[in-house]
């Protein structure tokens, strides 16, 4: 169960890492220096030897941050879908008008 603990925090470590970094070198808009802060601040309480009951407060927020985190990037890919949805709709709309 221990091993299980801390294989669900490098994997949620790994996750988050990626996306935030992934996000700010895309320009998404997010407060991502405030989520990689939060990162930074659990991870620096994870100890080097740790009971299990240590570990699941750390699971539970690197969880709950991975979820803020992918939620700030399904705002801006449905903002994305869109915006690119409209100006699909207008060239077509002005495709039509140019038939007539």
């Amino acid at each position: 169960a221990l091993r299980l603990m801390r294989e669900r925090i490098t994997l949620h470590r790994r996750d988050i890492q990626k996306l935030v970094e992934a996000a700010v070198e895309e320009d998404v808009p997010g407060d991502w220096g405030g989520l990689w802060r939060r990162f930074r601040a659990v991870v620096e309480t994870i100890p080097r030897r740790a009971r299990i009951a240590e570990l699941e407060p750390i699971v539970a927020d690197l969880a709950a941050l991975r979820d803020d985190v992918d939620k700030l990037l399904e705002i801006h890919m449905e903002s994305t879908n869109l915006s690119g949805n409209e100006s699909q709709s207008e060239r077509q709309q002005s495709d039509s008008n140019t038939d007539s």
